[in-house]
């Protein structure tokens, strides 16, 4: 794979960012359908929300794959930290649930700790994901 004239970077962080503005601009669709059930302040609120968690699960897939190299166990990593969030009501690793599990839309957008905390930790994932790719000279 490394052998083409083509960057890493595009193998990395370009391609899977990609997959993510797919991601948000089918998520936006789907939320502009449902905003005649709410108002438009939660629809933007709920919007960014889901667009900071799923840039941390982009980055937790990201590293995942780079780090562990097989699709199945990298996203079984993902799946699992899903999984034992919701399951243990975010306890199990406390500074870094990116759930909110208030039950209901939020009613305006406000950027709080949590999804600050979220950002930046999606942010070094990606970071460090594509600092690692640039470094692997075999990727097997």
């Amino acid at each position: 794979m490394f052998t083409y004239n083509v960057s890493r970077f595009y193998y990395g962080a370009f391609r899977a960012v990609i997959f993510y503005v797919i991601y948000l601009i089918l998520v936006f669709v789907g939320f502009h359908f449902t905003v005649r059930y709410s108002s438009y302040e939660q629809f933007i609120a709920f919007f960014v929300q889901i667009a900071v968690q799923t840039f941390f699960f982009c980055g937790l897939g990201f590293i995942s794959m780079v780090l562990i190299r097989q699709m199945g166990w990298a996203l079984f990593v993902v799946i699992g930290y899903a999984f034992l969030q919701i399951l243990t009501g975010g306890k199990l690793f406390p500074y870094l649930n990116v759930y909110y599990f208030r039950g209901e839309l939020p009613a305006e957008f406000m950027v709080d700790s949590k999804m600050l905390l979220t950002f930046l930790a999606g942010v070094m994932l990606w970071t460090l994901a594509q600092s690692i790719l640039n470094k692997t000279q075999r990727y097997v």
